[in-house]
C-alpha cells in the first residue's frame, strides 16, 4: 500500500512538473513578443515577428486556397481531405503527396507562391523523405484550420 502512495505521489509530482513547464512555455511564448500584451487574440500581430515575409498577405491567400480545397473535397476531415487531394493530384492509396503534386495542388486552388509552397512543403514533411504522408497531412492541416480561423 505504501509503493501505491509512494508511486501515486511521483505521478502528481511530475503533472505539477510538467503544468509548470507549459505555463512557463507559454508566458515566455506570450512576453517574447511585445505585440501579445498577454493574449494571442490577434494571431497576425504576434506571428508577424515569427514568420518574415508579410505573413498576413500570403496566409490569408493560403487560407483563401484551403476553404477553396474545403469545398472542392466536400470535407472539412483533413484525412478525407488528403484521400481527395491524393485522387486528384496523385496516385490514389500511394499514402504520398509529392513536392510537384503539392505545388500543382495550391497553384490549382490559386495560391501561386513557389517559394511559399516549397517552404509549407519542407515543413510538412516532417521526416523529408519528399512525401506527405497522411499522418504529417493530418497535422498540419489541424494547425493551418486554427491558423485559419483566427
Amino acid at each position: 500500500s505504501s509503493g501505491i502512495n509512494a508511486e501515486y505521489g511521483a505521478v502528481c509530482r511530475d503533472i505539477s512538473a510538467m503544468k509548470l513547464i507549459l505555463l512557463t512555455l507559454l508566458i515566455v511564448g506570450l512576453s517574447a513578443d511585445d505585440t501579445a500584451e498577454g493574449s494571442i487574440d490577434d494571431l497576425t500581430q504576434v506571428v508577424d515577428k515569427q514568420f518574415p515575409g508579410n505573413f498576413g498577405s500570403w496566409i490569408g491567400q493560403l487560407c483563401q486556397s484551403f476553404e477553396m480545397l474545403v469545398d472542392m473535397a466536400g470535407t472539412e476531415d483533413p484525412a478525407e481531405i488528403y484521400e481527395f487531394v491524393e485522387s486528384t493530384w496523385g496516385t490514389q492509396g500511394s499514402n504520398c503527396i509529392t513536392l510537384a503534386q503539392f505545388t500543382a495542388m495550391w497553384t490549382d486552388l490559386g495560391f501561386n507562391n513557389r517559394k511559399k509552397i516549397y517552404k509549407i512543403f519542407r515543413r510538412v514533411d516532417r521526416n523529408g523523405d519528399g512525401c506527405i504522408d497522411l499522418v504529417e497531412w493530418v497535422n498540419a492541416m489541424e494547425k493551418l484550420i486554427w491558423i485559419c480561423s483566427q
